[in-house]
C-alpha cells in the first residue's frame, strides 16, 4: 500500500466516522484473545532498551509474549517508547559524554521522530562522523558541527537540524552517508563498509555473509525489510541463547539445532535451509520469509509475536494455539490456510515489484547489495547479536562464519531462481496465477 500511496504522490489518508468496526464472528474473536491472554509468560523478555532507574516494561495492550518494549518521561510530562534500534541511536555517544545513563540517551531519538528522519541511517550517521573526526578526514571549520562533542545534547539537536533544513554541510549528509563520503573523498568511501548495509545508507545489522538469506531480502527491497530480517534473526537469536537463559549460553542450549531445523522445513521450504554452512535452499527460504511478512504486515500483526510464537506452535511447546488463519477468519469471516496467505503475499510482493519497476529499479539487475558483503571477509565483533558469527552448519556443527564473504556467482544463481526473467518482470504466466493482469 505504501507503494502505491507514494507511487501516486499521495500525502495522506484521512477515514472519518463515529461507528466501530464489527468483526465476523466477535465471540470467536473474544476467544482467540482470551487464548493468547491466559498463555502469555509470565516473565516479560529481558530488556536491552531500558535506562536504569527511569524506564520501565510496557507491551503494547493485549501482547501475547510480553515483548522487551519500554516507556520512560520525558518533557513536559509526555510518556515516550524504547524499543530496538531505534532507541540506541545516541546510545553508545550520550553516556560517555555525560558520564550518565540518562534520558538525554534518548533525545536523538525523539529528535528524529520530529523531524521525520530515520534512526536506521541516522545512527550509523553519527558512528561515521565520529570515526572521521578522529582519523582528520572532517573537523568542525569544514563540516559547522561541534565534532568533539559528539554525545552532548547540543552536538545532537544541531547536526538533525541542519540534515532536515539542509543547511551548510548539513545538505551534504542529508543525501546518505554514501553519498556524502562520495563528496568528502576516497579516504570517507574506503570506511563505508564499517556503517552501512544498504544502498539507502541504513544501519549495518544482518550481515549476509553470515545469515546467507538476507542476502535475497536485501536485494530485492529498496529499504531495509527488517519484519524480513526478523524472519531469521529471531531464530538463530534463539539458537544463540538470547532469551530467558541470558548471554552465555552456548549454541542450541536454548533453541536446539534440530528444533532449528523443524521449524526451517516447516516455514522456509526445507531443512537444509538451517544449515549456513552452504547456500542450498536459501532462495527458496528467502521468498517463503518474504511471502510470509507481506502477508503478515497487510493485517498489521506484531512481527515479533508472531514470529515466536509460530515456531512454538510447531515444536508444540506452547498452549498459545491461535494462528494468522484462525484471525482471519474471527475477522473476516473467510476460511483460509497457509498456502492463500503465502499466495496473498506473494501478489502484494509483485504488485510492489511492478511499481519499483515502473519508477526505475533496474530489473534483476537491479536486485543487488553492497559490494564489500562479496569483497571484505566477515569480521569478529562486526554483528551486534552474533559477535563470533556462529550458526549451525551440517549435521548440527556449530561453524563460524568469520572470514566468510558472500559467494558473487551463488547470489546470481539464488537470484535466477527466485526472480522470473531478467528484466525483474513476473511473466504472464506469473500474473495470471497471481491476478495480477495490469
Amino acid at each position: 500500500m505504501g507503494a502505491v500511496i507514494g507511487s501516486k504522490n499521495l500525502k495522506a489518508i484521512a477515514v472519518a466516522g463515529d461507528k466501530r468496526p464489527l468483526a465476523a464472528n466477535p465471540e470467536k474473536v473474544r476467544q482467540l484473545a482470551e487464548t493468547i491472554r491466559v498463555n502469555r509468560p509470565k516473565i516479560a523478555m529481558p530488556s536491552m532498551w531500558g535506562i536504569p532507574g527511569l524506564s520501565r516494561p510496557h507491551a503494547c495492550y493485549g501482547c501475547g509474549i510480553g515483548c522487551s518494549r519500554e516507556i520512560y518521561p520525558a518533557e513536559k510530562g509526555r510518556q515516550y517508547k524504547s524499543l530496538c534500534q531505534a532507541s540506541n541511536i545516541y546510545g553508545a555517544f550520550s553516556p560517555k559524554y555525560t558520564r550518565q545513563e540518562d534520558v538525554n540517551s534518548m533525545l536523538a531519538t525523539r529528535l528524529c521522530d520530529g523531524y521525520g528522519l530515520d534512526t536506521a541511517v541516522m545512527q550509523s550517521m553519527i558512528e561515521f562522523l565520529d570515526v572521521c573526526y578522529d582519523e582528520g578526514i572532517l573537523d568542525e571549520k569544514k563540516t559547522g558541527l561541534p565534532l568533539s562533542r559528539i554525545g552532548s545534547t547540543e552536538f545532537i539537536e544541531e547536526l538533525i537540524s541542519k540534515i532536515a533544513l539542509k543547511e551548510g554541510f548539513g545538505e551534504t549528509l542529508s543525501k546518505g552517508i554514501i553519498a556524502a563520503a562520495g563528496e568528502i573523498g576516497q579516504r570517507a568511501k574506503d570506511m563505508l563498509h564499517m556503517f552501512v548495509a544498504t544502498r539507502g545508507s541504513e544501519k549495518k545489522d544482518y550481515d549476509p555473509r553470515v545469515l546467507i538469506t538476507t542476502a535475497i531480502s536485501y536485494a530485492t527491497e529498496p529499504r531495509r525489510p527488517i519484519q524480513q530480517l526478523h524472519e531469521i534473526s529471531s531464530m538463530s537469536m534463539a539458537w544463540l541463547g538470547m532469551g530467558p537463559n541470558g548471554p552465555g549460553s552456548k549454541p542450541g542450549a536454548m533453541f536446539s539445532t534440530e528444533n532449528f531445523r523443524k521449524v526451517a522445513e516447516k516455514l522456509w521450504g526445507s531443512a537444509i535451509a538451517a544449515d549456513f554452512s552452504t547456500y542450498e535452499g536459501k532462495a527458496l527460504a528467502a521468498k517463503k520469509m518474504q511471502d510470509r511478512v507481506f502477508f503478515k504486515e497487510s493485517m498489521v500483526l506484531c512481527d515479533l509475536r508472531w514470529t515466536m510464537t509460530q515456531a512454538a506452535r510447531i515444536l508444540d511447546t506452547t498452549q498459545d494455539t491461535v494462528t494468522e488463519a484462525q484471525v482471519y477468519a474471527a475477522i473476516t469471516g473467510r476460511e483460509t490456510d497457509d498456502a492463500e496467505f503465502a499466495h496473498i503475499g506473494e501478489r502484494i510482493f509483485n504488485l510492489q515489484r511492478v511499481i519499483l519497476l515502473r519508477q526505475g529499479w533496474g530489473g534483476r539487475k537491479g536486485d543487488s547489495i553492497l559490494d564489500y558483503f562479496f569483497t571484505e571477509p566477515f569480521k569478529k565483533n562486526e554483528l551486534f547479536f552474533n559477535v563470533e558469527g556462529l550458526m549451525p552448519g551440517k549435521d548440527g556443527e556449530v561453524i563460524s562464519k568469520i572470514g566468510a564473504v558472500v559467494d558473487r556467482d551463488k547470489f546470481e544463481q539464488m537470484k535466477r531462481s527466485i526472480t522470473d526473467i531478467e528484466a525483474g518482470t513476473p511473466r504472464p504466466a506469473t500474473r495470471l496465477r497471481l491476478n495480477s493482469k495490469n
